[in-house]
C-alpha cells in the first residue's frame, strides 16, 4: 500500500494539498463530481427503488398458497368443467381438496361512486385454502346455502378517503351486473345482504379477494344461470407435488387451463431480477462514464503541473508521495461525489415510486380469463422505495473504487516524471 510507507502527518497534508488542488480548479473539478453524482445517484435510487419493488412483491407473495392451481374451463375447446369433472379431480394423488368457483364481472354503488368487482361464488369454509391469512374481520362467512349473504373483499369495503369502513354486517348492498336474455346483453341488479367483511390480504394476481365480492356457490350459479364452473382451485398436499399433480391432471383432462402460482411467483421474480440488472448496467455505464472523466481530468492536470511535479521532487519528494497526492484527489472525487450521488439517490427513489404511484393509481389492467376474471391495479398506488443502509454504502464505495482505478494512470506517470526534465518545461 502507498499510504503505508507514508507518515500519517504528511498523508493528511498531502490530501489537505489534494483538496486545494481540486478547488483551484472549481470547473473541471464540479464537471468531474456531477459526473459522479449522476452516476451515483442513478445507482441508489433505481436499487432503492427496486429493493421497494422487490420487498412489496415478497410481501404480496407471502398471502399467496404456493401449493394452489387454478384449473379453468376451456372456451377454445369447448370444456366445460362440471361438478362430476371436480369430483374426479379430488381423487387425484396429492391432492387435498378442489374448490370449483364461478365469477363475473359486477359494479356496486359505495358511497355515491361505483366500483367495478369480481363476483366470485365458492365455498368459503375453503377460503383458507386457497389465502391461508384470510379472515373475516367483521361478521362472518356466507353459508353454502345462503342465498342472499355475501362477503365482502376489503378493498370494496374500506374507503381511503373518510377511513373507515362503508359496508357492514347486516347491510343491503346491490350488484349490477351484464346478462344475455336471448342472445343480447341485459343490465340485471341483484340485492344481497353483508354477512361479513373479509380483511386486507394484499395479495396481488388474477384472483385477490381484496377487490372481490363472495357469495355461496349455488347462489352464484343461480345468478348467472349456469350449471358448469368457470375454474377450480385445486389444492396440492404441499408445494413439493405441484408439478406431480399438474401433470396428471392435464394427463387427464388435456383441455383445461392451468395456472400454478408457484410457477407465476418465480416467473415474476425472475422478470424483476432481469429487471433489476438492466437498470444495474444502465447506472453502472453511467458511472464508468464519469470514470473516463475522471481519468481525463487528472491526466490533464498531470500535464499543466509538470513544473510542479518536478519542483516537488527537486524538494525531497518521493515517487510514492506524487502518487498519493494525485491518487487522493481521484479518491476526493469519488468521496464528494459518492456523498452527493447518495443524497440525491435517495430523492430520486422517492420521486420514481411517486409518479409510478401516480401511474399505478391511474391504470387499470384487465387480465382476462375465460372472460371471468380481472386484475386491478387501481388505487395500489405508492410502494416505498427501500433505502438500507447497504444500498447507501455499496453505492457510495463504487463510486470510490471506480474514481481511484480512473485516477491511477495518471496518478502513476506523475509519480514517475524525471525532475529535470519536468524542470525545463515550460
Amino acid at each position: 500500500m502507498v499510504s503505508a510507507s507514508i507518515p500519517s502527518s504528511l498523508a493528511a497534508e498531502l490530501a489537505r494539498l489534494s483538496y486545494s488542488a481540486l478547488r483551484e480548479r472549481k470547473v473541471r473539478s464540479a464537471i468531474v463530481i456531477t459526473m459522479v453524482v449522476i452516476g451515483v445517484t442513478l445507482i441508489t435510487g433505481l436499487n432503492a427503488m427496486m429493493e421497494g419493488v422487490q420487498a412489496y412483491m415478497d410481501q404480496q407473495f407471502s398471502n399467496l398458497a404456493p401449493n394452489v392451481i387454478i384449473v379453468f374451463s376451456s372456451s377454445r375447446q369447448m370444456f366445460s368443467l362440471t361438478p362430476s369433472i371436480c369430483q374426479s379431480m379430488a381423487t387425484v394423488s396429492g391432492v387435498e381438496a378442489v374448490v370449483p368457483f364461478v365469477s363475473r364481472y359486477a359494479t356496486i354503488n359505495v358511497a355515491g361512486s361505483q366500483k367495478e368487482v369480481v363476483v366470485m361464488g365458492l365455498d368459503q369454509t375453503k377460503l383458507n385454502l386457497i389465502y391461508p391469512t384470510a379472515s373475516p374481520l367483521v361478521g362472518e362467512y356466507v353459508a353454502s346455502h345462503d342465498s342472499v349473504g355475501a362477503l365482502v373483499g376489503y378493498n370494496v369495503a374500506y374507503l381511503s378517503s373518510e377511513n373507515k369502513l362503508t359496508i357492514e354486517p347486516n347491510q343491503a348492498i346491490a350488484l349490477t351486473y351484464v346478462a344475455f336474455e336471448g342472445g343480447f346483453p341485459k343490465e340485471v341488479k341483484r340485492s344481497f345482504v353483508v354477512r361479513g367483511v373479509l380483511n386486507q390480504i394484499g395479495s396481488g394476481g388474477a384472483l385477490s379477494p381484496d377487490r372481490m365480492i363472495f357469495i355461496s356457490l349455488s347462489s352464484a350459479c343461480s345468478m348467472f344461470g349456469v350449471t358448469t364452473y368457470d375454474g377450480a382451485f385445486v389444492v396440492a398436499e404441499n408445494a413439493d407435488v405441484v408439478d406431480i399433480v399438474v401433470e396428471e391432471l392435464t394427463a387427464r383432462y388435456p383441455h383445461i387451463e392451468v395456472v400454478v402460482y408457484k410457477n407465476l411467483i418465480q416467473a415474476i421474480k425472475s422478470i424483476l431480477e432481469a429487471y433489476q440488472g438492466l437498470t444495474q448496467s444502465v447506472a453502472t455505464v453511467s458511472l464508468i462514464v464519469a470514470g473516463v472523466g475522471i481519468f481525463a481530468a487528472l491526466y490533464t492536470s498531470v500535464l499543466e503541473r509538470t513544473r510542479e511535479i518536478g519542483l516537488l521532487k527537486a524538494l525531497g519528494f518521493k515517487n510514492s508521495y506524487v502518487l498519493f497526492l494525485f491518487l487522493c484527489e481521484a479518491i476526493l472525487i469519488g468521496v464528494i461525489g459518492g456523498l452527493l450521488g447518495d443524497v440525491a439517490g435517495i430523492g430520486l427513489a422517492h420521486l420514481l415510486a411517486y409518479l409510478q404511484g401516480i401511474r399505478r393509481a391511474s391504470t387499470s389492467i384487465t387480465l382476462k380469463k375465460a372472460t371471468t376474471l380481472s386484475l386491478q391495479t387501481k388505487g395500489l398506488g405508492y410502494i416505498a422505495p427501500s433505502i438500507t443502509p447497504w444500498v447507501l454504502i455499496s453505492s457510495w464505495l463504487y463510486a470510490v473504487v471506480i474514481s481511484a482505478i480512473a485516477g491511477l494512470y495518471p496518478a502513476w506517470r506523475a509519480s514517475k516524471l524525471d525532475p529535470v526534465v519536468a524542470l525545463r518545461k515550460e
